[in-house]
């Protein structure tokens, strides 16, 4: 199981490198007053969310439960902040 979660993290921080990445300087700063006139607390930096990837069911007896989420599909969930 632990060598499905580093290949699919490897996966992620290869592909997604562009796409996720920490806010810095200007775009740090827009984040920070968003995140204020959207819920009203200061100094907020980011915000958790997660999501679920479709992935073909695996062919591991061992691993196979893990991956079924509620509606009886397989996937994996990320969570990225912003």
């Amino acid at each position: 199981m632990a060598l499905v979660i580093r290949e699919v993290v490897c996966v992620v921080n290869k592909v997604f490198k562009k796409m996720i990445s920490w806010p810095i300087g200007e775009r740090m700063q827009n984040v920070r007053a968003n995140l204020k006139a959207w819920c009203g607390l200061p100094s907020v930096q980011g915000a958790i969310d997660g999501c679920h990837f479709k992935i073909a069911k695996p062919t591991s007896a061992f691993v196979v439960d893990y991956f079924y989420h509620k509606t009886g599909g397989c996937s994996m969930i990320a969570q990225a902040m912003e």
